[in-house]
């Protein structure tokens, strides 16, 4: 959708193709939690996108990717990962629901087998792709390096290879390391706090586009269930071996991916991406395409349409080249 024209089409088309379109699944996941999602099912099941969303987001944010994909034909997968969004929490305590927490980060790759498994493989698509965004980027290359054998290619945008840890990284993991000895790896981390219900549109947005940016914040505000703040220490402990892991395997992936990079990103840090891309290159020459978008922030789909056009249409070349 263009900029220009979104405020209006958000409400007038994208809304109503949700109300039509969109059928909501859930599921329990192996320790107790339902993991909620929609899937966007074709009349003839020919590709199917799995997307991996980031830490913090629902499926409701992504209501005008969703309608851009279907428009291209694709059916499309989307479920909240567990601890945020619309999905069950991990801590019962109602007073740290906004928090962003994990006890194991293998259990987000575990219950996107389980959302494949029960969801997507089904349907009889001939092709699958994964699509993961930030967080959901990690979670992705982790499933690609241990299930082989489930999606035919995969686009990584903005992938949390190495977190963004500020310009004292050593003293960050320190903090981290000592609030988690001390027994607050379910408090949040340092300098995080809950939902901020009075944030405006600044030059710290994750995004140069006010428009996406609004219709982002009055999802959230019609479903304030699916709110999140920021992370627990131990989510920040887990997501920084988690990149590790996900950068160090990248060898083990074996589907062609599309690596989309921000040139301006604050969250997630540009070496661990390219250690990734060098990683599955040694092994697999030419397997990972790295495209940098200058100037871009890290929320790329989300972005003004400087940015974002010609990702999107990077990603549907790399699409239709791969599972044509």
């Amino acid at each position: 959708m263009i900029e220009d024209h979104l405020r209006d089409a958000y409400d007038a088309v994208i809304v109503p193709f949700w109300r039509e379109k969109a059928y909501p699944i859930s599921f329990r996941s192996t320790d107790g939690l339902e993991i909620r999602g929609m899937t966007f099912l074709q009349p003839r099941p020919e590709t199917a996108i799995v997307i991996s969303s980031g830490r913090t987001e629902s499926f409701i944010k992504y209501k005008e990717f969703v309608y851009d994909l279907y428009l291209q034909g694709y059916s499309v997968f989307i479920a909240d990962h567990r601890g945020q969004g619309l999905s069950d929490r991990v801590l019962a305590d109602e007073a740290k629901r906004q928090m962003g927490h994990v006890r194991n980060f293998q259990d987000y790759v575990s219950d996107l087998k389980q959302f494949y498994a029960d969801f997507v493989r089904p349907t009889g698509h001939r092709k699958h792709l994964l699509l993961g965004h930030s967080m959901g980027g990690c979670i992705a290359s982790l499933y690609l390096e241990t299930h082989d054998q489930d999606f035919d290619a995969a686009v990584l945008c903005s992938p949390m290879d190495e977190l963004a840890l500020g310009f004292f990284p050593l003293f960050t993991r320190v903090a981290i390391n000592v609030e988690e000895w001390i027994g607050r790896d379910e408090e949040y981390a340092p300098n995080q706090h809950g939902y901020d219900e009075n944030e405006k549109f600044s030059d710290k947005c994750l995004t140069h586009s006010e428009v996406r940016w609004d219709l982002m914040r009055r999802e959230y505000a019609d479903n304030p269930a699916a709110k999140l703040g920021g992370p627990s220490v131990l989510w920040v402990k887990l997501a920084q071996g988690a990149g590790k892991n996900a950068r160090e395997s990248a060898a083990n992936v074996k589907v062609p991916v599309l690596l989309l990079q921000a040139g301006k990103d604050t969250i997630v840090e540009p070496e661990g991406q390219l250690e990734f891309r060098e990683r599955l290159n040694e092994t697999r020459p030419g397997f990972c395409r790295l495209q940098r978008n200058e100037g871009a922030r890290h929320e790329i789909f989300m972005e003004s349409d400087l940015y974002r056009q010609p990702a999107f249409e990077l990603t549907l070349d790399f699409i239709r080249n791969q599972v044509p």
